[in-house]
């Protein structure tokens, strides 16, 4: 099977939320606490509980899903369409997958570890999108709710068109995860 192909522009529907959510989690989730936590004992200096490493069937994921990522980012940093990355996917508070790729900085040859430092900018979509997944997740939101069912002020919304004021469709949660 042929690994997929990740873009770097704005995917759609599932594809787009599986990107950003992918995105969010490995420059947001702060991979440099996150490894430390996962892969080094507790000491006892932070008031973060440690992250459980667990084998992904254990949490209901598939290994074989997640070796994707593997082969897809493998795949990314070959052909210098990133220059690294860093992964790390939890579920139930216990870490499935945690892996490094490329190197830190393009043209440096200085290897892309679990615990590198990056500075992040503009990443309040992501963010917002990636809490939105997990409400999605827990049953709470649902891609296909119309946003005035949490903010009312957005029912009858109109669009203004050459041809005047008309009628919108209903403004969906998931057209607030398109980011453009």
């Amino acid at each position: 099977m042929k690994p997929p192909r990740i873009h770097c522009h704005a995917p759609r529907g599932a594809a787009m939320a599986a990107w950003v959510a992918c995105v969010a989690f490995a420059t947001l989730t702060s991979a440099t606490a996150l490894a430390q936590q996962a892969h080094a004992p507790h000491k006892g200096h932070s008031s973060a509980p440690s992250l459980a490493l667990a084998q992904p069937a254990t949490v209901g994921m598939s290994a074989e899903r997640l070796e994707l990522l593997t082969r897809a980012f493998e795949k990314e940093v070959a052909d210098k369409a990133l220059p690294g990355v860093n992964i790390m996917v939890a579920r139930k508070g216990r870490v499935v997958y945690s892996r490094a790729f490329g190197v830190r900085e393009p043209g440096k040859t200085d290897p892309m570890a679990m615990d590198s430092v990056f500075r992040i900018y503009s990443m309040t979509k992501p963010m917002a999108t990636v809490a939105a997944m997990i409400l999605v997740e827990e049953g709470k939101l649902q891609l296909s709710d119309p946003v005035s069912k949490f903010f009312p002020a957005f029912k009858d919304m109109k669009v203004i068109t050459p041809n005047g004021e008309v009628p919108a469709r209903p403004m969906l949660v998931q057209d607030l995860m398109r980011h453009t």
